[in-house]
């Protein structure tokens, strides 16, 4: 009897430890499937599927072009030029009403200044003072593309073409700029919507892969 309540025992030992380890295992399938569904979420896709629209992503937003500045030209001293006139150029008028410019008309055209507060505001966001046969201007930064999504990826061989969506995000001169109606491109109004460019614009990154992995060839905007 001693002998089969041994046995009995070593059979509910094995049973639990069988129990134990199978538990185990489902619980790290779950661990699993839960892990890869918000990894696929967020934007990781595995190797087999080409390139992650996460990596895209950080590409193209890395890139030169795609940080490139929307400027806004401000040129100062004596204008003469028409298509530098405060008269065809809201831009003119919207600085000086900040008070951050002067002008006069005189017989020979427009006259601007930068006044301090127009220095110290150019400053602020790193606008560039130079200077040409003309005379000084400022390149004032009004806005920086922003990504928000990659709307979709299509490989073809060692070529992906990748379709994303952006949006300019302003800086205190753009805000200044587009209330005051100079750049419809910025799009930006009193209610602070910004509009959002879109795939379906012609938004539109090549990328070539080669032995180190997907290199960004080319980018085309809409803006």
């Amino acid at each position: 009897m001693e002998a089969a309540a041994q046995q009995q025992e070593e059979s509910k030992t094995t049973y639990t430890s069988m129990s134990n380890g199978a538990m185990a295992l489902i619980l790290g399938a779950l661990c699993l499937v839960f892990v890869g569904m918000f990894a696929f979420a967020y934007g990781w896709r595995p190797s087999f599927m080409g390139m992650a629209r996460g990596v895209a992503a950080e590409k193209i937003s890395a890139s030169f072009d795609f940080r490139a500045s929307k400027l806004a030209v401000i040129h100062l001293g004596n204008l003469q030029k028409w298509d530098r006139s405060p008269e065809t150029q809201n831009e003119y008028a919207a600085l000086e009403k900040a008070g951050f410019i002067t002008t006069r008309k005189g017989r020979s055209g427009w006259h601007v200044d930068v006044t301090p507060a127009g220095e110290k505001a150019f400053q602020a966001v790193d606008a560039t003072r130079d200077h040409e046969k003309d005379g000084d201007y400022f390149a004032i930064p009004l806005a920086t593309r922003e990504m928000v999504r990659v709307t979709g990826i299509s490989i073809n061989g060692n070529l992906a073409q990748v379709d994303f969506d952006w949006k300019w995000k302003m800086n205190s001169l753009g805000l200044l700029f587009a209330t005051a109606d100079y750049s419809v491109e910025l799009r930006e109004r009193e209610t602070g919507n910004t509009a959002i460019y879109s795939g379906d614009e012609f938004n539109t990154a090549i990328f070539k892969k080669w032995d180190d992995g997907w290199r960004l060839q080319s980018l085309n905007f809409t803006q």
